[in-house]
Order: structure tokens, then C-alpha cells, then sequence
């Protein structure tokens, strides 16, 4: 979830960089206060270049649904085919068009207007949430719809056990669901709410915690709620998943780790086994040769298969063995020397 959550966060800041790009444009700036309306036919190639522009960038961007840009003196540009041009002012005159103006450097990320989807010939299940800002210095407003499935794509890909649901929730309510449908997920706007109208949903919304989770009571049912909070847009990825499925995954994940450890336990007093035998069988034979040698055999061979410390071992043993030899042959050899020098002088005498 976490992870949904961060990318559907870097998609949303990233349609928010756009929408930065646009509102500080020079040429957007210069349209929309009138720099080139003495000029009509400059007027209309800077008209096309940025309805060119914002088509692009909604073809390319897959968050981004639709683009509008709205103007009292100048006709609205948009993605999409027409849209009203008495707009302005009336949005001017809504909540979220005093909020807009008073605040033209913040975004307004919108879940769902019903004036706007009137005047933009939009319904609530055709996009997702929806970013509005003022361009600087201009009486022009920027509006971006997110695409529904870029969301629901998210939510479905999401994986969670059948019982489960998860959602993405926008700041004012509205809810895209996804549930197990005759075992395929599937996620769409539901008109019921299912998470913004539970407190465990409200605590988290007030929660300075980016992330988290708790054990809560849907529906009479006991579950897990887990929530991500999507960056600054005021919207939250959230899941309900049972109880007794995460216990269930709990149990599968000990046996697994029980079995894991008793293969490993065996491996290891395996690995320790015919080691100990290894270590025993070359101290057994090299005893036994010492036995032989002890007898008087030096011409004894220590040689083994092995090449770690025994080898060493070994390999000086043999070592001392035909230094002994090698010295005992000199003193035998010098024995018979001085024998042959005690015969000539008997003789001599």
C-alpha cells in the first residue's frame, strides 16, 4: 500500500510541476493579460501554440484526463472539444473560485464539483480528483483532471486478499473503490461511501503521521486499516483487510518459518556430521601410520586426499619422517667408515 501510495505521490506532484510550468509560463502570462491582443494574428498563433502545448501534455502524461483554462477576457482553452465560455465568472463566484483567487499561489486539489462538471461537461466517475490554480498575474485559472484509470490501475494492481477493499479517498469525500468481483479486482467511483464516513478514517485524516495503521470494527467485523497520505493533495490510499486473513498469514508465515528452520537445522548438524567423520577418519589414519612408524617402518607414507590443515599437518610429518631416515643412513653410513678404519689399523699393528 505504502508503495501505491508513493508512486500515485509522485504522479500527483508531477502533474502539480506541470501545472507550475504552465501558471509561470512567460508566453501563457503574456496571453493572458493582453500583450498580444492588438495583434490578432500573433493573438492567434500564441492561442494555438498553447492549446498545442496543453494537448500534448495531455497526450503523453497518463495522470492527466483533461486541461482547461479558463479566462474573463479571453475564450477558454481546453483538451477537450468546447466547453462553456460564461464559466469565469460565474466560478469566480463559488467557494471553491473565492478560494481559488484569495489564494493564487496554493493548489486546490477538488474530488468533485458539480458546477464545474456542468460547466465542463463532466461527470464525477470520468476523472479522479482535480487540480485548480490561478495563473500569476493574470486573471486566468488553470484547471487539471486526473485520470480515473491512472487511480484505478493503482488500486487494482494492489493485489489484496479477496476480502479486502482499497480506496483512494480526495480531501472532500469522494471515494474510488476497488473489490474483488467474481474473483477479478475491479476499481471504480462509488457513489456509497465506505471509508470517509468511519472515524478510524477521520483520526487518520487528522493524524500528523504520513502513514499508518490500527485495528478497527467494519461492518461488525474486525480489520486492519491501513492508510498512506498522498503527499500535499489531501488525499489518502487506503485498506481494509480482515483480521482473520492477516492471522491466517501470520500462521502460514511461522510454519514456513518453522520449516525453514528445521531445514536448516538438519543441513547444518548434516554439514557438521560428515565433517566431524572427515576430521575422525584422518586422525584415525595418520595414527595409524605414526603406529607403524613406532615400529621401526620409516619408509611409512602419510599422504591424504584432503586439502586444509591435516594436509599441512601431513605434509610435515612426511617431512620429519625422511629427515629422520636421511640422518639415520648418515650415522649408519659414518658407522661403517669408522669400522673400515678400525680394521686397517688392527691390520697395521
Amino acid at each position: 500500500l505504502s508503495m501505491g501510495g508513493k508512486y500515485l505521490q509522485f504522479g500527483l506532484e508531477t502533474v502539480q510541476s506541470t501545472a507550475n510550468q504552465y501558471v509561470s509560463d512567460d508566453t501563457f502570462k503574456k496571453y493572458f493579460s493582453g500583450f498580444f491582443e492588438y495583434d490578432i494574428s500573433q493573438n492567434n498563433a500564441k492561442y494555438n501554440d498553447i492549446k498545442n502545448n496543453i494537448i500534448s501534455k495531455q497526450t503523453i502524461d497518463n495522470f492527466i484526463e483533461n486541461i482547461y483554462i479558463i479566462s474573463e477576457k479571453y475564450k477558454p482553452l481546453s483538451t477537450k472539444l468546447n466547453i462553456d465560455e460564461g464559466i469565469y465568472q460565474s466560478f469566480k463566484e463559488t467557494e471553491i473560485g473565492k478560494y481559488v483567487f484569495e489564494n493564487e499561489n496554493k493548489f486546490y486539489w477538488d474530488g468533485s464539483d458539480e458546477f464545474l462538471d456542468e460547466k465542463l461537461g463532466t461527470t464525477k466517475s470520468q476523472y479522479s480528483v482535480r487540480l485548480i490554480r490561478k495563473v500569476w498575474n493574470t486573471d486566468a485559472v488553470l484547471i487539471m483532471d486526473i485520470s480515473m484509470d491512472a487511480i484505478e490501475d493503482v488500486l487494482t494492481d494492489l493485489e489484496l486478499d479477496r476480502s479486502g477493499i482499497v480506496g483512494f479517498i480526495t480531501a472532500d469525500g469522494k471515494e474510488i473503490i476497488a473489490k474483488d468481483e467474481d474473483g477479478t479486482t475491479k476499481a471504480a467511483y462509488s457513489e456509497e461511501a465506505v471509508f470517509s464516513n468511519q472515524e478510524f478514517y477521520q483520526k487518520a485524516l487528522e493524524s500528523e503521521e504520513t502513514e499508518g495503521y490500527s485495528t478497527v470494527k467494519y461492518n461488525n467485523k474486525s480489520y486492519m486499516f491501513i492508510y498512506y497520505k498522498v503527499g500535499t493533495t489531501g488525499s489518502l490510499i487506503c485498506a481494509l483487510i480482515p483480521r482473520e486473513v492477516i492471522l491466517k498469514q501470520a500462521d502460514s508465515i511461522k510454519k514456513i518459518t518453522l520449516i525453514i528452520a528445521i531445514i536448516a537445522v538438519i543441513v547444518a548438524v548434516s554439514i557438521a556430521v560428515i565433517i566431524s567423520l572427515g576430521i575422525d577418519k584422518t586422525i584415525r589414519k595418520i595414527i595409524s601410520k605414526l603406529r607403524i612408524a613406532a615400529k621401526g617402518d620409516l619408509t611409512v607414507d602419510f599422504s591424504i586426499k584432503r586439502r586444509d590443515e591435516f594436509r599441512t599437518l601431513v605434509e610435515e610429518l612426511q617431512h620429519t619422517f625422511t629427515n629422520v631416515k636421511t640422518l639415520i643412513q648418515q650415522v649408519m653410513d659414518r658407522s661403517n667408515e669408522v669400522s673400515t678404519s678400525s680394521v686397517e689399523v688392527t691390520d697395521t699393528a
